[in-house]
């Protein structure tokens, strides 16, 4: 596996996170990014674009309709965990994310107001964005957070989600929901999947899904020092989850923190973080990024211990160690895009980009 690191737009400064790249071609890519003020409070959301594969970016500007809005006094509104996706035509870019809730610049529970998932879409060729729209609500309260989609026609994904099953914020199951789009990117359908959890903290969260093999997967966050797979023929019935192991039967070990799918060429990757040696004492092991083949064995799958390396090395500051674990992955011809933003919440919650194009 082979590693090179494109330019940072300077318009991410350094307070800059969620970074996500969604590509075009293998010249134009497009990067979208918030800032971070505080453990998960969020600005508005941002996208710049490079014309010459990553070496320049321009100017940053926001993505209309996903900026912050005060509610009453000191409480506001906003979209958080953006991630985009360029459709199948090479020309348009989806842009999700949900509802969040902050006073003070600080996360805050909603009481008045039912959390949802959001879209808009932009037209590359006419540089405008579609208005923006919400899911709908096959759950009271779900979200597209952080998420990886797997496109399955020219209007047609399959987008995995998670919802409340408890109290808010208590218990969690994930689901995917295959979504039809129209020709004016309205919802046309909405057909939903099982759901799964677990029962320890706050069940399952943050899944994501890639097809390989002309079947889909899914890995999906939990809290209870486990990461989970899942497998499925058609793409929204699923297998009960399954924790991931290493094929030398060695356990993976993580902390509540998302993982992602890649597939340079041919074989197909997990990005993750987990427990070594060298990081005991950093928060949740959110350091450093790693990468593995993820081998796939009838109905399991096992991470290649032999084939695991580092994709984003760790990073400090004095004695400060930044964090990753929000990141990103996309597909540019032969070759995978990881953006990630190591965050050192020691210094003031800022940030530096860290943009990976992998080639294996």
């Amino acid at each position: 596996m082979n590693i090179d690191f494109l330019s940072i737009p300077a318009a991410c400064g350094n307070n800059a996170f969620h970074p996500a790249v969604a590509v075009l071609s293998e010249n134009h890519l497009l990067m979208s990014f918030q800032r971070i003020f505080s453990s998960d409070c969020y600005g508005a959301c941002e996208f710049c674009e490079s014309f010459d594969g990553g070496i320049s970016w321009n100017e940053a500007r926001n993505v209309p309709g996903f900026e912050s809005k005060v509610i009453a006094g000191d409480n506001i509104i906003g979209i958080a965990d953006v991630r985009c996706f360029t459709f199948p035509d090479k020309r348009h870019v989806l842009f999700i994310g949900c509802t969040a809730r902050y006073h003070k610049k600080k996360m805050c529970a909603f009481s008045d107001i039912v959390r949802g998932s959001y879209y808009t879409v932009y037209d590359s060729k006419e540089k405008s964005f579609y208005p923006v729209r919400m899911f709908g609500n096959p759950h009271v309260e779900w979200r597209a957070a952080c998420t990886q989609l797997c496109f399955t026609g020219e209007r047609e994904f399959l987008l995995p989600i998670y919802f409340d099953i408890l109290p808010p914020d208590s218990r969690f199951a994930v689901q995917v929901l295959k979504i039809s789009l129209s020709d004016s990117f309205e919802i046309a359908s909405i057909t939903e999947g099982n759901s799964m959890t677990n029962a320890t903290g706050r069940g399952l969260i943050e899944p994501s899904i890639i097809r390989y093999e002309n079947r889909f997967f899914l890995t999906i966050r939990a809290e209870d020092g486990n990461g989970y797979f899942a497998v499925s023929d058609d793409g929204l019935n699923f297998s009960r989850p399954q924790k991931w192991l290493f094929d030398d039967g060695s356990e993976f070990v993580t902390s509540s923190t998302q993982q992602h799918w890649f597939c340079p060429g041919d074989k197909l990757y997990l990005a993750y973080t987990r427990k070594s040696c060298e990081n005991a004492g950093v928060f949740r092991y959110r350091a450093p990024l790693w990468a593995s083949e993820a081998v796939v064995c009838g109905e399991k799958l096992r991470l290649k211990k032999s084939a695991e390396m580092i994709i984003l090395p760790m990073k400090k500051r004095y004695s400060n160690t930044g964090l990753y674990g929000n990141f990103h992955t996309a597909e540019c011809g032969k070759c995978s895009i990881i953006s990630d933003a190591c965050i050192f919440t020691d210094s003031g919650m800022q940030t530096e980009v860290c943009i990976a194009k992998v080639t294996v």
